[in-house]
């Protein structure tokens, strides 16, 4: 009767050992074991008033459950979604507020230091908004 022997662990350069196959095994069968006490600890702790356990995280059974129906028509569905996405959103109102600004700016008329404070604004918003979304 021969049995397989145990490798011994492999030192590293820094002095600790690195974990062989044989010990890799022990450590998944130990965690699976600890895993099933725990969910059997879980099963025990719950009463019979709070109803069944669902161990697997709600997944059991996802594939059987069907999509839900569509609150919106196609036509408004798609505006909203393909052509008047975020980005577009947000850009159409950064470019309606720049140019009332800049309509504003021309009809009263303005020093080159104010047009300076204007694009300061502008960059600091546009910052802004970019690290918010």
């Amino acid at each position: 009767m021969s049995s397989t022997p145990i490798p011994p662990s492999v030192l590293t350069r820094s002095g600790e050992t690195t974990p062989t196959a044989h010990s890799l095994s022990l450590k998944s069968s130990e965690d699976s074991l600890k895993k099933e006490k725990l969910n059997q600890i879980i099963i025990a702790s719950k009463s019979d008033e709070d109803g069944p356990v669902d161990i697997d995280g709600g997944w059991e059974g996802y594939t059987e459950t069907g999509l839900p129906k569509k609150g919106q028509r196609k036509l408004l569905r798609n505006l909203r979604h393909h052509i008047l996405n975020v980005y577009r959103r947000l850009f159409s109102i950064v470019f309606l507020v720049n140019l009332g600004v800049l309509i504003s700016v021309a009809v009263r008329g303005a020093t080159a230091d104010y047009i300076g404070k204007i694009v300061i604004v502008n960059i600091f918003v546009s910052v802004l908004i970019r690290e918010e979304h």
